[in-house]
């Protein structure tokens, strides 16, 4: 195998049509990346597949990776990254922080997985993941604090955890309504000639009419298509 971890039988093995991509587990830096999207390359030429049609999903699971993280994102076989903060897990032995519920000790490992990830074009970065996967009380404040920081979503091992994930990444009613009667507001002081109003008692202007048509956006497309 070499400097890397990925068996190429095991790639070849599993890369096959239909396949969307796969979770990429210790992946330390860019090359790492390159190797595996190679063999990953040779597996979609011998199955008659586009090349490049498989996506990763890496996790940040080590310091060095963590360095790397943005160049980790920007492979163009990267669909997203998993910034992982679990307990006793890889991330705390190499970086030798002390894990609390709180997770301020992570922050920065996470924080900056969201600035790599959006920077490099990938616009859900994935939070992750929560081991008390009977605490779900626990689980939903770690997942509020991820999506504070600007994740999308949160990987999970087992499935009592994902309607408390469901729950909190998912928009509220009183969400869009807020957005919607932003844009209003909005749209009714520009044809009296502003530039900016306020709606709720708060100063707006096209910059977040912009942040509520994307948030919007982003979630009336999958409920238009469910109909």
């Amino acid at each position: 195998k070499g400097r890397y971890a990925y068996d190429a039988e095991d790639v070849f093995a599993v890369v096959q049509p239909g396949l969307d991509g796969i979770f990429v587990t210790k992946a330390e830096d860019p090359q790492d990346i390159e190797a595996l999207s190679r063999l990953m390359a040779e597996a979609e030429h011998r199955r008659g597949m586009a090349v490049g049609t498989t996506r990763m999903i890496p996790a940040i699971e080590t310091a060095k990776a963590a360095q790397f993280v943005y160049e980790i994102a920007a492979h163009p076989r990267v669909e997203t990254i998993v910034a992982v903060s679990a307990r006793g897990a890889d991330l705390e032995r190499n970086l030798g922080f002390t894990w609390t519920p709180q997770g301020l000790e992570t922050l920065y490992h996470r924080s900056q997985a969201v600035i790599a990830c959006r920077a490099a074009g990938k616009p859900f970065p994935i939070g992750g993941m929560w081991q008390e996967v009977h605490d779900l009380e626990g689980l939903r404040r770690q997942a509020v604090f991820n999506k504070q920081l600007g994740f999308s979503g949160e990987i999970v091992l087992h499935p009592s955890n994902v309607p408390v994930i469901n729950a909190v990444y998912s928009p509220s009613a009183d969400e869009m309504a807020h957005y919607r009667g932003l844009i209003e507001a909005f749209e009714a002081g520009e044809k009296q000639g502003k530039g900016a109003v306020l709606y709720k008692g708060e100063h707006i202007d096209i910059a977040h009419v912009a942040t509520a048509k994307a948030f919007l956006d982003l979630w009336d497309r999958p409920r238009a298509a469910a109909q």
